[in-house]
């Protein structure tokens, strides 16, 4: 897919060095990628904390069973 848009090119040429990549789609995906990923991670440590805990569950009898 073709897209137009303005980019820094220092920026650009600062991240191609950094990434070892030799085209900007391969840096621009990178980003991506680890854009993507690094909200992930932030939603799952959202989570902490967020537990239920099920006042009936007993786990000495479950340990009982193993």
């Amino acid at each position: 897919m073709s897209i137009y848009i303005d980019l820094d090119e220092q920026l650009l040429a600062k991240a191609m060095e950094f990434g070892a990549k030799d085209t900007k789609e391969k840096v621009i995906n990178a980003a991506l990628t680890e854009y993507i990923q690094r909200r992930e991670q932030f939603k799952i440590t959202e989570l902490f904390g967020t537990e239920v805990i099920d006042e009936c569950y007993n786990y000495e009898a479950q340990r009982r069973i193993s």
